[in-house]
């Protein structure tokens, strides 16, 4: 008969045995005890992890996170360290806080959570960032001192760089002033001369003085209404006494104008129905 001792390990060997990935890329590597105690546990955090596993697409995601930011402050979605007034760091957070965080990270990259091909490197970063922000290894106040003076400086730099862009901005709207002055004056100048030209011209002898409106309209009208109105067809004095005829013995001139019309009136159709 098997005793409960041999039941748990036949249970433990079927669990490291068994192939929980649904995509077929690899295996969750659970963790499990030597005693019956750790193998139940270990069933129970299987059980929660199956029920609380990320897609393989929100894996992917944390890790593309983990390995893209700049720092373990970002890593971990936590705030970045601030400075006090004589430069000295200043940064809390509670051990129950980064502890929260941290679980809620090695869902996307911890072997037992992920099943995802590069979450061996991002769990290495996520275990060195919670080392090092846990001060687990010893080296919090250096890293922590490490990014404060990082970001110090880029604010100096960030505020060199504006105050550059402001005297850059004063010395360009300067120029803009004087160039808007320079060319005000030449306009006036043109003016002035075309004004010179057009006075002199009035004053030059035997130059014929320009029609009102009002006495070119009248004489257009008397010169219209003196001349002979022509009748369709009918020649005119500077005209021959008969149209030019094809061999129906109709005229080239209407035939022309009836063929341009009905090409206009077809290529009008054609375009009805053309998007």
């Amino acid at each position: 008969p098997l005793t409960a001792f041999a039941i748990a390990m036949e249970v433990l060997g079927l669990l490291r045995d068994e192939d929980d990935n649904p995509r077929g890329q690899g295996r969750g590597l659970f963790v499990s005890g030597a005693t019956l105690e750790e193998v139940e546990a270990a069933e129970e955090r299987r059980k929660q992890i199956q029920a609380e596993r990320l897609s393989f697409a929100k894996q992917e995601t944390g890790i593309l996170k983990l390995v893209q930011s700049k720092n373990h402050f970002l890593r971990l979605g936590l705030p970045e360290p601030r400075w006090d007034s004589q430069g000295n760091p200043i940064w809390d957070c509670s051990e129950r806080a980064l502890t929260r965080v941290y679980d809620e990270a090695k869902k996307c990259c911890h072997p037992e959570w992920s099943f995802h091909p590069r979450r061996k490197q991002g769990f290495e970063l996520l275990t060195e960032a919670y080392d090092t922000l846990s001060d687990r290894n010893g080296k919090r106040d250096e890293y922590v001192r490490k990014v404060v003076n990082e970001a110090r400086e880029r604010e100096r730099l960030l505020e060199e760089l504006q105050k550059g862009k402001l005297d850059g901005q004063v010395s360009t709207n300067s120029r803009s002033t004087d160039d808007a002055a320079e060319l005000r004056e030449q306009m006036a100048a043109k003016t002035k001369r075309m004004l010179q030209e057009a006075r002199a011209l009035k004053k030059r002898p035997g130059a014929a003085p320009a029609p009102s409106s009002t006495a070119s309209s009248g004489a257009a009208s008397s010169v219209e209404s003196s001349a002979p109105r022509r009748r369709y067809g009918a020649p005119q004095a500077d005209e021959p006494d008969s149209l030019p005829l094809d061999d129906d013995g109709v005229d080239v001139p209407a035939k022309k104008s009836q063929a341009t019309a009905r090409e206009q009136k077809n290529k009008k159709k054609r375009r009805v129905g053309v998007f």
